[in-house]
């Protein structure tokens, strides 16, 4: 199976934000889930949790990982690691987007609001 960018619908939170969620239960997988993100610069994330673990790769771009109130540096070549459970979100601190490729072992991954 090949699924191509332009075939993916951006998930717009606003205009600083960009989500692609490329491979899940609904393009056939059966235990993993694949994606990518961009910010703009000056733009967070919402801190949140999910109840697997949450790989990432940073594409371009810089900014920082916050884990756990942790906030390390990050940019391209970076590989992230938030453990199932962990409170984690991207701030993009640079004056290029930022894109990260993301990956969970299961299908249909929640995203739980960490301020809730």
């Amino acid at each position: 199976m090949v699924i191509r960018k332009e075939d993916i619908a951006c998930e717009n939170v606003n205009d600083d934000f960009c989500r692609l969620h490329y491979i899940d239960k609904a393009t056939g997988a059966g235990s993993v889930s694949l994606g990518m993100v961009t910010l703009q610069p000056g733009y967070e994330l919402e801190p949140h949790f999910h109840l697997v673990e949450d790989a990432m790769l940073v594409i371009s771009g810089s900014g920082e990982f916050i884990l756990d109130n942790e906030v390390n540096a990050i940019s391209a070549g970076y590989a992230l690691l938030a453990p199932a459970g962990s409170i984690h979100y991207l701030r993009n601190t640079g004056s290029e987007p930022l894109t990260v490729v993301y990956t969970w072992p299961s299908v249909n991954v929640e995203k739980f609001n960490a301020k809730d």
